[in-house]
């Protein structure tokens, strides 16, 4: 039988153009009902998959959740379609415009600051840069989980395995604080405009956009710049005007029209814009039985859906470098070591890490974080496909003895014009 065309949004950095079917195809639709993708990107597979009771779609990107709730609203997606047919050109100067309406909506405040704080802690030798993240992990935790009692055995916290590497970074940085006051005076203080952003974020589970706090920008304005924005930049990146997509104005309003499918498609789709990376990545929710009332309310949606049985999870997190990890990687034995990327960080002295090929995305996992991600689904109770390159950090975790199968699936990227660039694929699944 004859399969119909591959439906697609946008073009998109990492999206599943050529494995959209082959992923559809190996989703478990008998014992699920519900099925979930908590990195969303552009959906390509939930496009192009049979349709399971419920469907939700999830991804960080305000601009990318703008998108999906107005196609999946079918009076919205009407609207929008005839806005880019009536309003939108193929050129520079339209590419511009809907890049600055793009950019301005993903401004992440909370990250904002975790960055600066990072700068400022990097810039002051404190901390290597690859092992930021996890220092800055632990300054939050320690932040927000205040020892109450000095007397043994009371209200201490439950104990966390902490690097060597981010150990030395503690240290160094308690020494700082000590001895540097203007330093302490300027680290308080951006620590102080972090936790405030962090525990608002988490008690409603987003920050608000730009449009909110000033800025007035509606869901289609927005839905509009990003898809504009994708369709029309090289690579599908987001990033860059291509003067070579298109043939002239024409031509691409042929694409435009190719949404009204899409929208169909993603009619009933639940959106949502939950923090996913931030859920897998912090260690306070890597033991999947953690009890409810532990865990902040934005995350109990996730936590709810990793044990759910019923549940179809496809994860697409941001890819690593093969050929950086395998470099890192020599004369470590990989079976041995209980942590790949601490093995890592004690060899290079917490200076390299296997290079994050996702860096464009809103959120994206570095290789320590990823590692925490598998850890998190290694044993989950509902039903999990994930992919990724073929990284023996995945084989480590998600292989035979924990219950899990592969299959791989040789594919090429266009990314930087490279005329010979085959990819091998990796899908593991536990069903």
């Amino acid at each position: 039988m004859k399969r119909k065309p591959t439906l697609s949004i946008a073009p998109y950095y990492g999206g599943k153009g050529r494995m959209a079917h082959f992923i559809a195809d190996r989703l478990n639709y008998d014992d699920s009902d519900i099925f979930i993708t908590p990195f969303g990107g552009m959906c390509r597979v939930l496009l192009n998959k049979p349709r399971h009771k419920v469907e939700r779609y999830n991804d960080y990107s305000s601009a990318l959740q703008a998108l999906m709730r107005v196609l999946s609203d079918a009076e919205l997606a009407r609207t929008f379609i005839h806005r880019l047919y009536e309003e939108t050109e193929y050129s520079q100067e339209e590419f511009d415009k809907q890049k600055a309406i793009y950019d301005n909506a993903e401004i992440d405040l909370e990250e904002q600051e975790r960055g600066k704080l990072k700068k400022l802690l990097t810039s002051k030798k404190i901390v290597e840069p690859v092992t930021a993240n996890a220092l800055l992990d632990e300054i939050m935790y320690e932040a927000t989980h205040p020892v109450k009692s000095k007397e043994p055995n009371k209200n201490k916290r439950n104990h966390r395995d902490v690097s060597n590497s981010v150990q030395k970074s503690i240290s160094t940085l308690k020494d700082s604080l000590t001895k540097d006051n203007d330093f302490r005076v300027e680290f308080e203080k951006q620590l102080s405009n972090w936790v405030q952003l962090y525990l608002l974020k988490s008690s409603q589970g987003y920050l608000e956009r730009t449009q909110d706090i000033g800025e007035a920008v509606s869901d289609i304005d927005l839905a509009v710049a990003t898809y504009y924005v994708f369709q029309c930049s090289r690579d599908g990146m987001g990033q860059t005007y291509s003067k070579e997509k298109f043939q002239d104005t024409d031509h691409y309003l042929k694409q435009v029209m190719k949404l009204y499918d899409c929208a169909e498609r993603l009619e009933g789709v639940y959106i949502h814009q939950i923090d996913a990376v931030d859920f897998f990545r912090r260690r306070l929710f890597v033991d999947i039985d953690t009890p409810i009332e532990n865990v902040p309310p934005q995350y109990r949606m996730m936590n709810e859906w990793i044990n759910n049985p019923r549940v179809m999870m496809y994860c697409d997190p941001s890819y690593i470098s093969v050929e950086h990890e395998a470099k890192l990687l020599k004369d470590i034995d990989i079976d041995a070591e209980k942590s790949l990327s601490e093995a890592i960080q004690k060899k290079y002295d917490s200076k390299k890490m296997p290079k994050n090929l996702g860096e464009v995305y809103a959120r994206s996992f570095g290789y320590d974080e990823q590692e925490k991600f598998l850890r998190c689904i290694q044993k989950a109770k509902c039903r999990i496909l994930v992919s990724n390159y073929d990284l023996a950090l995945y084989n480590k975790y998600l292989n035979e003895d924990a219950g899990w199968r592969r299959e791989e699936f040789i594919t090429t990227t266009g990314v930087g014009g490279k005329v010979d660039n085959t990819r091998v694929e990796v899908i593991w699944y536990n069903y």
